[in-house]
Order: C-alpha cells, then structure tokens, then sequence
C-alpha cells in the first residue's frame, strides 16, 4: 500500500506539523497527526499527536513536554496520555544540575509518584565519582537506596576502577561488583584496554575473578 507523510515548518526551520496517511480506493486518507511547539531559543517545547485509525473523528492520543532553565539545560521532560478527556502525566522525568552543568540528579515519576532518583557526584576534574541509585518505597512514602557506585580515575582522567554496592531494605551494604582498567598504547597511539571484573561470591565468602575483556585500538 502506498503511503506518505507531509512537514511543516516555521521561518527556522524548525518541523511545526506533520500528517501521516495512506492510499485508498477513495483518495489520500490522512490517519496520524502531530504538532510541535519551540521556544525562543528554538528548543523544543511541546509535541502532541492524534490519530484517526478506528474513528472518522481526530482522537487525542498523548503530548510530550519540556522544560529548560536559564542555563538551557533540561529539567523537566513529561510523557501524558489522554484519559477521560484530559491530558493525564503517565512517565515525568526531572533533572538537577551543578553550578558546572553537570546532572547531579534525575528523578521518574509514574502516574504522579515518583519510582526512581539517580544521583551523581563528581570530583574535582569534573570525573563521576560516585553514581548513587535510589528506589521509592510508596508504603513507607521515602527514598531508600538500592545500589552505589564508586569510580576512580588516574592521573590521565581514565577510569581505572569502579565498586557497585547493593544495598538492602534495611540498609546493609554488600559489595557485589569490581572491576579495575589497565591502560597501554604504543607511541603511533595503538594499544589496548583491558578490564577485568570481579564478583562477590556469597557462599565463599570473597571475591571471584569472573571475566576480563580487551579493546584493541
């Protein structure tokens, strides 16, 4: 069958319209629509779709938005659905930042309650240091933590080693993933990259030697 999709744009070029439709024994039947907004800086700012697969009538299907602070970064992107004859936020997720531009957190909610926070800390060279991943307990209506990870980086700003912790409901802490990276390149810069993973083994008590991998460059 043949179809096509027809754009619109605004003075900068920016793709403000779109319908998509196919070839029927009637002519060109347009079925799946969309419109995008921008803001003054030319950033994205609202898409919205509706269809007409099932009905002759245009349906309002969902909307995505973003937001931005001063600076131009992201903070805010939302995912809503229409539901009973309004837009309904079904996927929100929200960003922080450090005064370097850095995202330092970004939180998701689902149907209006959060589920999941990451939030990362750097160190002095602008490295990821520290990658802390936090679960929502809605019956408790608080952040617990479910994994850490720690990175650490030689003298050339290259990884060298990273730990994961899992992290219980109680708190414990237990150390199930390390890995350290070797580094070697040649004056006409080929060499490798090797990492080697250890994982925590539980009934023995210690730490396994489980894979290694090499890049070769």
């Amino acid at each position: 069958s043949r179809s096509r999709v027809c754009q619109q744009y605004d003075e900068n070029g920016n793709k403000i319209d779109w319908m998509q439709g196919n070839w029927t024994e009637n002519g060109w039947y347009d079925n799946y629509h969309g419109k995008l907004a921008y803001d003054e800086h030319n950033r994205k700012i609202e898409e919205t779709y509706e269809n007409r697969f099932t009905s002759a009538e245009w349906v309002h299907t969902s909307k995505y938005t973003w937001k931005y602070d001063e600076n131009g970064h992201l903070i805010e992107h939302n995912m809503l659905s229409y539901l009973n004859g309004e837009y309904e936020s079904t996927l929100l997720a929200e960003y922080e930042y450090n005064e370097d531009g850095k995202e330092i957190a970004r939180q998701q909610s689902k149907f209006g309650t959060p589920t999941v926070r990451m939030e990362s800390t750097y160190d002095e060279d602008g490295n990821l240091a520290r990658y802390l991943n936090r679960q929502w307990n809605d019956s408790l209506k608080r952040w617990q933590d479910y994994t850490d990870s720690y990175f650490a980086y030689d003298s050339l700003n290259r990884l060298s080693s990273g730990l994961l912790i899992r992290i219980d409901s109680l708190g414990n802490r237990d150390s199930v993933e390390r890995y350290v990276m070797t580094y070697n390149y040649m004056a006409n810069g080929y060499g490798f990259e090797r990492k080697h993973t250890d994982m925590y083994n539980d009934s023995l008590g210690e730490w396994v030697g489980t894979t290694e991998e090499t890049w070769f460059y």
